[in-house]
């Protein structure tokens, strides 16, 4: 699963307001080599949630599971959790924050997958 120039162009122009999220999610990718550029597109395009809206969701996410102290990082269930989370507020409400939404259903739920040792 290897990340083109083109996923990392396209990052760069949606953070390209926010240099802190887009260094922060660059330090991500480099400790985090896996990590599936393309499959964080498709899940962005299934969602009213933007492309910014989901790194900082995905960077409170990994926050969590450095805190934890997990040893892996089931990207794919991490996806999908965050997906999820999208589809908690109701449509007749403006979209929260993704990021507090993760944040909260973590503290909340937890994430049973985060001594998976799979992707």
């Amino acid at each position: 699963m290897s990340n083109s120039k083109k996923g990392w162009e396209i990052v760069e122009k949606a953070l390209k307001s926010d240099a802190v999220a887009l260094n922060n999610f660059r330090n991500f990718l480099k400790k985090h080599p896996q990590f599936n550029l393309d499959a964080l597109f498709e899940e962005v395009d299934q969602t009213d949630y933007s492309l910014p809206d989901w790194v900082e969701a995905l960077l409170e996410f990994e926050r969590w599971m450095e805190q934890e102290g997990a040893s892996s990082r089931p990207f794919r269930s991490i996806l999908g959790y965050i997906h999820c989370c999208t589809q908690i507020n109701p449509p007749t409400v403006s979209l929260a924050s993704l990021k507090v939404i993760v944040s909260e259903s973590l503290t909340g739920f937890g994430f049973d997958a985060k001594d998976a040792s799979h992707l």
